[in-house]
């Protein structure tokens, strides 16, 4: 399952034949995430909210940044996690992002549980998904 933000809009097309040749499937631009983070093993995303959002649900994520500006924030997942930093999008090659995605589909393990986080987390999973989430209640 992909989705194409409006900074991929000139790639879609390129997105869309891939993922058919893949067997996957390319969402509607603005398509509701929730329920698709709540079920997926991995993601990858740039950076931004949805980071969070992974967090708590304990779905790792590989972060492919949009822009040069975002290095610093992309340096910081990459020293501390939870996530893995890959790069900013125009500076990564065709192999270290096959590599990468490689990795990714190796990976398939549910992350550990995110210290720290706070309560805004929580509060905004349960806005996004209601009640019940992953065989669990949120409080």
């Amino acid at each position: 399952m992909v989705t194409v933000g409006w900074h991929m809009t000139d790639r879609r097309r390129h997105i869309e034949t891939l993922a058919a040749r893949l067997g996957g499937r390319v969402l509607a631009q603005g398509a509701s995430l929730g329920s698709w983070m709540a079920r997926s093993r991995v993601a990858v995303t740039a950076l931004g909210t949805t980071l969070y959002e992974l967090a708590y649900l304990r779905t790792p994520a590989w972060i492919l940044a949009n822009y040069p500006a975002d290095r610093e924030a992309l340096d910081w997942y990459a020293a501390n996690g939870p996530h893995r930093a890959i790069g900013v999008a125009g500076e990564v090659g065709d192999d270290r992002l096959r590599e990468a995605l490689a990795e990714l589909s190796l990976s398939g393990h549910v992350a550990p549980p995110v210290v720290g986080l706070g309560g805004g987390a929580a509060r905004l999973a349960l806005l996004l998904f209601g009640r019940r989430l992953i065989g669990r209640d949120v409080a």
